[in-house]
């Protein structure tokens, strides 16, 4: 207030003009708001491309089918599960499978037969590529295993 009873003074006895005065006060109201626009243009939306995620692999080998509902989960919670249902009896490990594929079909994930008994079964989020050749156990994939 005292600022502008001074300056009113000099005003009426010719030794200051307004004008001036609102054309620097333009000038530094337009500064400040440059300044904020830039700022906020700089910030704009941080991505952060390092995101990685700790991938588990989860390893089940079920002996009853109730044991579904803890595979259906972590393939919910994005997490691929390897299962092996070599001792289960056909019948559960069927229903087993069975409603898996429903739960994958409801995720969109997809589900991959690595050896007999043992499935790989995965989440959207993961892809599944490649391919095994079947072969028998019994033969010697590994040349310096000799059966011994």
């Amino acid at each position: 207030m005292k600022g502008n009873l001074l300056n009113k003074f000099f005003y009426f006895i010719g030794l200051d003009d307004p004008e001036e005065d609102s054309e620097k006060l333009e000038t530094e109201n337009t500064y400040f708001l440059n300044r904020k626009a830039e700022e906020k243009i700089n910030r704009g939306k941080v991505i952060n491309f390092n995101s990685k995620k700790n991938m588990r692999v989860i390893l089940r080998e079920p002996s009853r089918y109730e044991d579904v509902l803890e595979i259906s989960e972590n393939l919910k919670n994005d997490k691929p599960v390897i299962i092996n249902l070599k001792n289960m009896d056909k019948d559960n490990a069927k229903r087993l499978i069975d409603f898996l594929s429903g739960v994958i079909y409801a995720i969109d994930g997809n589900i991959k037969k690595i050896e007999n008994g043992i499935f790989l079964v995965v989440p959207a989020n993961i892809d599944i590529s490649g391919d095994f050749s079947y072969r028998s156990v019994e033969e010697n994939i590994f040349p310096w295993d000799n059966g011994n």
